[in-house]
């Protein structure tokens, strides 16, 4: 009962007297498409009007339209998570400062009022500053390593991990001679990893993500090549935005969110169950 099942409308049929005088499809041609996963019988006829509005605000609550990202600089002569993890913003290049105008904008984080993605806006102790972007009407911040506090005893990174360990997406600005180990990466958040190497004035970019995470578009073939435009741009944030989508999908966040679907279904139920056992008698009649 907490899955979405979509049902092209030209494979449900309609009598012909209906067409002629003008009736939509009757309820129960409508449901006949998922009778073999519940049956009609058991269904019981709600007639709570705000039921329609208790289901939409349930999608709109479900709806992602906030993401975050992970974003880690790979110097030279540097190969493993660790590496990438403990790279300052004194040691990056400018080549990653150009690629992060290219995602979005260096914010301030000190009373940011708009998506934050855990980063703290009042006391700094996640950092002054971070990188956040628009597409379409969707909202991302982007976990910068450099940009997050670095602490030289703590070899560990816990405090960089505690935000990038918990993205799905993280992205490596490959600016080494050597290979990314993705051997390396300890993180079971993290399902998608998109490479990018620069190449003269263009991006080699890469993704990776585990077995688990369907293929996700807008398809291209690997690796591709961006051009440093807002084109581009727009289609490497599609591309991250769908890879997440994608990625919750898979069983590791499908099986949270069918839980959650679930208990919000159940508390609609129990607002309607009344209306809907006293339309019992009639639910039979009305389906024709």
């Amino acid at each position: 009962g907490y899955q979405h099942i979509c049902v092209p409308l030209i494979d449900i049929p309609r009598p012909g007297w209906r067409y002629w005088l003008t009736l939509g499809r009757s309820q129960r041609f409508l449901l006949a498409p998922i009778d073999h996963i519940v049956s009609i019988d058991n269904l019981l006829l709600c007639r709570t009007e705000p039921l329609p509005q208790l289901l939409l605000t349930m999608e709109e609550k479900l709806t992602m339209l906030q993401f975050k990202a992970g974003l880690m600089y790979l110097g030279p002569g540097k190969s493993t998570a660790h590496d990438a993890l403990s790279a300052t913003i004194d040691e990056v290049s400018s080549g990653f400062l150009e690629f992060m105008w290219f995602l979005g904008d260096i914010v301030e984080l000190s009373g940011w009022s708009r998506y934050r993605a855990g980063l703290d806006a009042e006391k700094g102790t996640t950092g002054h500053y971070s990188l956040y972007t628009n597409h379409s009407d969707y909202e991302i911040m982007f976990h910068v390593a450099p940009l997050l506090p670095f602490n030289p005893i703590d070899f560990q990174r816990i405090e960089r991990k505690r935000h990038i360990g918990n993205d799905i997406l993280v992205i490596v600005y490959h600016d080494s001679e050597l290979p990314y180990d993705i051997s390396t990466i300890t993180s079971k958040q993290n399902h998608i990893i998109c490479i990018v190497k620069p190449e003269q004035n263009q991006y080699r970019v890469e993704f990776l993500a585990r077995e688990s995470v369907p293929s996700f578009g807008p398809l291209w073939s690997a690796p591709f090549h961006l051009s440093q435009n807002n084109q581009s741009r727009e289609l490497f944030l599609e591309k991250c935005i769908s890879g997440i989508k994608a990625a919750y999908t898979a069983p590791a966040f499908s099986d949270k969110i069918q839980k959650t679907r679930l208990a919000m279904l159940q508390g609609i139920h129990q607002q309607c169950l009344p209306n809907s056992l006293s339309a019992r008698s009639r639910f039979a009649t009305s389906l024709f």
